[in-house]
């Protein structure tokens, strides 16, 4: 039904510049660790890093631009690349290349994975490049949360307001205030 639907080109523009603004945002941020930081396992993430967390952001959107042209997405398939989360300067070098590129055009996509730790088995749902777009920027504010809480507890680094909140809360905010 949804597939056939015209995003004006403005609805395109505040998707892409939404994209880029986030990421960018990441960057600054990620910017004013240092090396040990970005690569330090914590308590409060599970011994995961905050370098975990920014890898596996970019590697969604390397999946979802890498899987165009087949029009297949698989993100449970992506490439891990370890030196994304060991290397702070690899990671923002990639979150600017990300950050740079246009979207491509819309088009119909298919999304497979398996969605159950019970099970192989893999599921297939149609989407479309602009939903997974966008659904990459929500997953991107999320780890963005949690980079926060990381960097608030571990650091002395002083965030944004708006880190790591989604665009909807900080316009509610605003409204009530």
């Amino acid at each position: 039904i949804f597939s056939n639907l015209y995003l004006s080109d403005n609805t395109v523009m505040l998707i892409a510049q939404s994209v880029r603004s986030t990421l960018m945002q990441l960057h600054q941020v990620l910017c004013a660790l240092s090396q040990e930081e970005y690569k330090r396992p914590l308590a409060i993430l599970n011994n995961a890093s905050i370098g975990q967390h920014t890898r596996h952001v970019i590697e969604f959107f390397q999946a979802l631009n890498s899987s165009y042209e087949a029009a297949i997405i698989n993100y449970d398939k992506r490439t891990r690349n370890i030196l994304l989360e060991m290397d702070r300067e690899s990671a923002t070098r990639e979150l600017s290349a990300i950050a740079g590129n246009p979207l491509s055009e819309d088009k119909d996509v298919w999304l497979t994975g398996s969605y159950s730790s019970d099970t192989t088995e893999q599921v297939t749902v149609k989407s479309s490049y602009y939903r997974e777009m966008v659904y990459n920027l929500e997953h991107t504010i999320h780890h963005m949360a949690l980079i926060r809480v990381a960097i608030s507890q571990s650091t002395n680094v002083i965030l944004p307001f708006d880190f790591g909140v989604a665009p909807a809360t900080i316009l509610y905010k605003k409204s009530v205030l």
